[in-house]
């Protein structure tokens, strides 16, 4: 860097008259206010720390820079004037005029501290990195003023807050029990935090970055800065939860988790009017991710018309769920994300949600994860939708993604009225095969809604319940959606179902009793094979369609047998039974046909289509199946009751062989 030659000074002594300086200049005021100027021609790199009851001033040695301590009227010890490290001890404030775009960085201070930046690029650091405490390091206020640039063209002046250890201390104790997690509050112009940070008071900024850098620490961030358009990054700490609650915003807002279960939640008592800038959530570069994230807008009194799609291209792609927040504001999800994210809308109205699974879908293509409490594999990844319970509300499920699409779907019936709809792109549904090493493409939960539209393409589809009583269900025609006949499911104890584009569908839980009632002329778009219960009532098939009735899940009742004859009582040995027994059929003479061998009790069912199949056991009387219901195993009984007769007749025949040979 240029500099003016300087004029020649006593070794020991620095002489403050009369000296030109291009370097940053440093002042002490009477009450004991030092000021540090950096003019527009110079880029620096300044740390500010204090040590004790002094403070440093250091450039980066790497720079080359110094600073010159040109003013002292308060007298304080003040050394290092000239290099690139100023020192000075008594001090009662501290400010900084940045004219550059230099970067300042405050370390640690308890004195008030304000810097004031006079131009586009200029950058401020409070806190420090591991090894440091943070945040708890600077204990009194620091005001950042950035006003001068902030309708300058292009202009970009951020700050940066760095929490490292100030979650688990408190300046200057370390402690070794840590207190609770770091609370960060960011409002219109200033941002708070507990473990004893002084607070920040901001004006001008474009944007402003909140960090915990240091692993094995928790924070909560809350963002209620109203309708102030500065960006903020928030990033969580590695390793642990943290919590970020985004209320109001007007700019763009970025979180970061650092771990597999930050919550993060976009609301305000129920409203989501407040946030009128992107919330984007997901790591800086792609790779899986967890989190749960709730958009709860359960009080706000306009209907919405939301979706969730894949976002646009670029660097990381996003799943987006728009039309949820203000201004037309999106909350977008980072590429792999396998968390879930739950929203809300407004309780009343006539809501509509529409999912498009086409293209790059919004969900990852994850594998299942083993739920010992849920009836079928859950893939990584869910979205929960809460209609609000308008009379007229519905989700509607659309497109097929990239690629070969989906194999397979299962949709769940569950209590309290929700829907549960899963896309698998590979393995298989049905009576006695299974969807273990399956890949899951999209969980979508939904509940208060009055009904869901299904379009989204599959090759099979498993319509299934875990309601104990579902009551009356009917299956019928449905309206044409999006240019496709649906085919509608009708139950008191779920929502309306109206499904279009399914090759094959099945309903085999013999506990919803379907009635088959379709009327329209026209096919059910996609449809050609459709699997039923045995208990179905059949009033009208839909046109086109291939029909089986089978015994799937559920067996039939069992046919009324008459009891089985007594077993002839064993006779006393020597004594010939009481009839002739039958001697043994024949062998069949040579070229005769064998006798065909009896019927075994185990009939084996073949259905037509590729992938369904069942075996069936009939009982043998009426009390069989009432064990079976009373919890006791009716197959063991009725195999051990045979076995005793099938042994009994054979000593008969011992018996009386043994008598006819000692005749």
């Amino acid at each position: 860097m240029a500099r003016t030659k300087r004029r020649a000074s006593r070794p020991t002594a620095d002489r403050l008259e009369g000296r030109i300086v291009l370097d940053a200049s440093a002042w002490i005021a009477a009450d004991g206010l030092l000021t540090i100027g950096i003019p527009a021609g110079d880029v620096m790199r300044l740390t500010i720390a204090r040590d004790g009851g002094s403070y440093t001033f250091a450039a980066d040695p790497a720079d080359g820079d110094r600073i010159d301590l040109v003013a002292n009227a308060a007298g304080l010890v003040a050394t290092g004037s000239g290099t690139g490290e100023l020192r000075a001890s008594g001090i009662s404030g501290i400010r900084v005029t940045v004219g550059s775009a230099s970067n300042v960085n405050l370390i640690s201070s308890d004195v008030s501290t304000t810097m004031v930046l006079a131009t586009v690029g200029a950058q401020v650091t409070l806190g420090g990195g591991p090894g440091t405490l943070g945040l708890a390091a600077i204990t009194a206020p620091v005001h950042v003023d950035a006003s001068a640039t902030s309708l300058a063209p292009g202009a970009s002046t951020r700050l940066t807050l760095l929490d490292s250890e100030s979650t688990a201390t408190a300046y200057p104790t370390v402690t070794a029990d840590p207190p609770a997690a770091s609370k960060f509050t960011m409002t219109l112009d200033a941002i708070a935090a507990t473990r004893g940070f002084g607070g920040l008071t901001y004006a001008g900024l474009t944007g402003a970055d909140v960090v915990e850098v240091v692993a094995g620490t928790s924070a909560e961030f809350l963002v209620d800065d109203g309708h102030g358009r500065a960006s903020m990054r928030l990033v969580g700490a590695p390793g642990q939860v943290s919590i970020f609650d985004v209320r109001a915003s007007g700019g763009p807002i970025r979180i970061v988790p650092g771990t597999f279960a930050d919550l993060v939640t976009v609301s305000a008592a129920g409203s989501t009017s407040g946030v009128a800038g992107d919330v984007t959530i997901g790591p800086d570069s792609p790779g899986e991710w967890r989190a749960d994230v709730r958009v709860d807008d359960s009080a706000g009194a306009v209907a919405r018309d939301a979706r969730f799609a894949a976002g646009d291209d670029g660097p990381l792609r996003t799943a987006d769920l728009s039309g949820a927040l203000a201004g037309g504001a999106r909350v977008r999800l980072v590429d792999g994300f396998t968390g879930e994210l739950d929203y809300r809308a407004p309780a009343g109205p006539d809501n509509a949600m529409s999912v498009d699974l086409s293209g790059r879908t919004p969900f990852a293509n994850d594998a299942l994860i083993a739920m010992p409490d849920w009836p079928m594999p859950r893939p990584q990844g869910r979205l929960a939708y809460d209609g609000g319970s308008g009379a007229a509300g519905r989700l509607t499920i659309v497109g097929r993604p990239e690629g070969a699409g989906f194999m397979s779907e299962r949709t769940f019936a569950e209590p309290a009225g929700r829907m549960s709809f899963s896309y698998f792109y590979a393995g298989a549904i049905g009576p006695g095969l299974t969807t273990e090493g399956t890949t899951g493409r999209a969980w979508i939960q939904a509940s208060d809604v009055a009904e869901v539209v299904d379009l989204a393409p599959v090759d099979y589809l498993s319509f299934e319940t875990t309601a104990a009583a579902p009551g009356a269900f009917l299956i019928r025609d449905g309206a044409v959606e999006g240019g496709y006949q649906t085919l509608r499911f009708e139950s008191a104890a779920f929502p309306t179902v109206s499904a279009a584009n399914k090759e094959h569908a099945q309903i085999t839980d013999a506990r919803l009793a379907p009635t088959l009632d379709y009327k329209a002329g026209a096919p059910v778009a996609g449809l050609s094979g459709l699997l039923l219960p045995w208990n179905v009532t059949r009033l009208s098939d839909p046109p086109g369609v291939g029909i089986t009735v089978g015994p799937w899940y559920e067996d039939p009742p069992p046919p009324v047998l008459p009891e089985p004859e007594p077993v002839d009582p064993v006779p006393p040995e020597g004594a010939p039974p009481a009839t002739e027994p039958t001697p043994p059929p024949a062998p069949p003479a040579s070229g005769a046909e064998a006798a065909p061998a009896p019927a075994p009790d185990v009939l084996l069912l073949s259905i037509a289509g590729p992938r369904f199949g069942t075996a069936m056991r009939r009982g043998a009387a009426v009390a069989v199946d009432a064990a079976r219901r009373a919890g006791s195993n009716p197959l063991a009984a009725l195999r051990a009751e045979r076995l005793a007769a099938f042994r009994a007749q054979r000593l008969a025949r011992l018996a009386w062989l043994r008598a006819s040979r000692g005749a």
